[in-house]
C-alpha cells in the first residue's frame, strides 16, 4: 500500500465558489432535468405534476398548485395519498392555506408526538402482548370466570403447560391417565 500525499496547491482539485440555492431553485432544476429526460413519454404531464407535488411538499412543506391536476388524472393519486399517509404517520399535521386558490395544504409547524423509533420487532412484541391481553374475561354474579373460546384455542396450541404433582401419596392425573405414586428413591 502506497499512500500518496495530496498537494494542497493543485488548483484542479479545488472547487469554485459555492452558491446558495433556494428550495424553489432546486425544485426548478430537478423539474427541468425531468422534463429533458421524459417529456416525450405518454402521460408525461401527470408524472410531471406528481413529481412537482412531491418535491414542493418535501422542500417547502406546501402542496404544489398542480396537486388538483395530478389527483384528477387518477394515475398517481394513490401514490400521492400513500406519501401523505407516511408523512402523517410520523406526526405531521396538515393545515389548509387560507390565502390559496384552489385550497392547498401545508405541513403545520407543530407536530404530534409520535414514537417513530420503534423497530418492527418492538411493534410485533406489542401486538403479541395485545393478543394475550385481549383474552376477554367476564365475571358473572358467582365469580366464575368465562373465557372467550377463540383466543383460548389459539393459545392452547402455542402453550405447553408443565405437569404439576401435588402430593406424592395421592394418585395424580398426568396426560389424562391416573398414575400411582412410586417410592423408588434409590440411595435412601
Amino acid at each position: 500500500n502506497v499512500i500518496m500525499k495530496r498537494e494542497d496547491n493543485d488548483s484542479s482539485l479545488t472547487s469554485g465558489p459555492r452558491t446558495k440555492r433556494t428550495d424553489e431553485q432546486w425544485v426548478s432544476e430537478q423539474m427541468q432535468g425531468f422534463r429533458e429526460s421524459y417529456s416525450a413519454l405518454d402521460d408525461y404531464e401527470l408524472a410531471d405534476a406528481y413529481l412537482e407535488s412531491i418535491l414542493n411538499l418535501a422542500t417547502s412543506g406546501l402542496e404544489s398548485p398542480r396537486v388538483s391536476e395530478m389527483l384528477a388524472g387518477g394515475v398517481y393519486d394513490d401514490s400521492y395519498r400513500r406519501v401523505l399517509s407516511v408523512i402523517k404517520s410520523v406526526g405531521a399535521v396538515f393545515e389548509t392555506v387560507p390565502e390559496s386558490a384552489p385550497p392547498r395544504m401545508r405541513i403545520a409547524s407543530k407536530l404530534l408526538d409520535q414514537d417513530i423509533c420503534l423497530s418492527m420487532i418492538d411493534k410485533l412484541a406489542f401486538q403479541n402482548k395485545k393478543k394475550i391481553l385481549n383474552l376477554t374475561v367476564t365475571n358473572n354474579s358467582t365469580d366464575d370466570a368465562k373465557y372467550s373460546p377463540e383466543p383460548i384455542k389459539e393459545m392452547k396450541n402455542e402453550v405447553q403447560l408443565p405437569e404439576i404433582e401435588e402430593d406424592r401419596n395421592e394418585p395424580t392425573l398426568v396426560n389424562n391417565e391416573e398414575k400411582m405414586p412410586t417410592n423408588d428413591f434409590k440411595g435412601f
